[in-house]
C-alpha cells in the first residue's frame, strides 16, 4: 500500500512537471515517431519514441532510459532532451519500461534490454548505425544503462534475470549516467526520499532474497576493464553522490575511460536531483554540453 501512495504522489507531481516545466518548446527535428513497439505483444510501457534529426547517416544511436524510481517516469518527460542530442547527431530511442511495484526488477532489466536489441535490429532504417549505440539514464534510468552495460561483459547477469538477447559488446561505445545508484544496498543509506519504499518495490520484503536480488542488480559489484567509457555528474547536494563518486572510483582502478561532473556550491547553487530536466539552471546546460562533447568524441563525429 505505501509503494503504491508513493507512486501516485510522484506520479502527479511528474505529470505536471513534464507538461510546461520540462518541455516548454519544441526543439527542432526532422521526425519524431511515437509509441513504436519494440516487443511482440507489447505491454502499453513496452515502446519507444524515435527522434530522426537533421543529419545525414549513419547516425549513432542513442537509447534513453528514464528514471522515476523505478515506479514512475514517463519518456514523455525527456522529449526535449532527446530533442537535444538529436540535434548533436544522434538518432534517439526516448524508451519506457514496465515499472514496479507491479513488476519486479527483472522486468525493467529485461524491457531495456529488447528495447536496446531491437534499436540494434532496426534503427538502421531511419538511418543508424547499430556499430555505434550508446545508453543515457538518469536516475534509475542510469542504473539501468549501467547495469546493461556490466551484463554485456558477464553472461551469468542476462541469465539470472530472464533475458535473451544482448546486443554484441563491441556495439555498445559509451554511457551517459545522471544521478544514478549503482549499489542497490549501499544506496538505501544515503537518505534520499523513499528510497526504502523504492528498493522493496523492486526485491521485495524478505531479507535474505532482497540482498541476493541487490547483488545482482548491482552494477558496481560487477565492473570489468571492458566496461564502456562512461560520463556521469552529480549535484553536489544530492544524497546518491556518493554512488556516482564509488562508481567513478571503481572505474579508475579498473582503468576505463570515464569523465566525471560533480557540480558543487557556489559555481553552481542549483544542482538538485533531476537538474537535467531543468534547463533553466546551469547545472543543466553545463551538464548537457559535457555530454553532447563527450558522446561526439567517442561517436567520431
Amino acid at each position: 500500500m505505501i509503494a503504491y501512495l508513493v507512486k501516485a504522489l510522484n506520479g502527479l507531481s511528474a505529470a505536471g512537471g513534464r507538461t510546461w516545466v520540462m518541455n516548454p518548446n519544441d526543439i527542432p527535428v526532422k521526425q519524431v515517431l511515437k509509441n513504436v513497439p519494440y516487443v511482440d505483444d507489447a505491454h502499453r510501457l513496452q515502446r519507444l519514441d524515435i527522434t530522426i534529426p537533421y543529419a545525414e547517416p549513419p547516425l549513432p544511436i542513442l537509447v534513453y532510459i528514464h528514471g522515476g524510481g523505478w515506479m514512475n517516469g514517463d519518456k514523455s518527460t525527456y522529449r526535449r532532451i532527446c530533442a537535444l542530442y538529436a540535434q548533436a547527431g544522434f538518432l534517439v530511442c526516448n524508451i519506457n519500461y514496465r515499472l514496479t511495484p507491479q513488476y519486479d526488477y527483472t522486468a525493467q532489466m529485461q524491457d531495456v534490454a529488447s528495447a536496446v536489441y531491437w534499436a540494434y535490429r532496426n534503427c538502421s532504417r531511419y538511418g543508424g548505425d547499430p556499430s555505434r549505440i550508446f545508453l543515457v539514464g538518469d536516475s534509475a534510468g542510469a542504473h539501468l544503462a549501467s547495469w546493461y552495460a556490466a551484463a554485456s561483459g558477464d553472461a551469468a547477469l542476462p541469465e539470472a534475470t530472464g533475458i535473451g538477447d544482448m546486443i554484441p559488446a563491441g556495439s555498445l561505445k559509451g554511457l551517459l549516467l545522471f544521478y544514478g545508484a549503482f549499489d542497490m544496498d549501499t544506496m538505501v543509506g544515503t537518505g534520499f526520499p523513499f528510497m526504502k519504499t523504492f528498493y522493496r518495490a523492486c526485491f521485495g520484503k524478505d531479507a535474505d532474497a532482497c540482498r541476493l536480488r541487490a547483488g545482482i542488480a548491482s552494477p558496481l559489484r560487477h565492473l570489468t576493464a571492458e566496461y564502456p567509457p562512461s560520463f556521469m555528474t552529480c549535484g553536489g547536494n544530492d544524497p546518491l553522490l556518493p554512488e556516482s563518486q564509488a562508481l567513478s572510483r571503481a572505474l579508475d582502478g579498473l582503468g576505463v575511460p570515464h569523465r566525471d561532473l560533480f557540480l558543487f556550491k557556489p559555481e553552481y547553487p542549483h544542482a538538485p536531483h533531476g537538474f537535467l530536466n531543468f534547463y533553466f539552471f546551469k547545472s543543466s546546460r553545463k551538464a548537457m554540453r559535457e555530454s553532447i562533447a563527450f558522446l561526439q568524441e567517442y561517436a567520431a563525429l
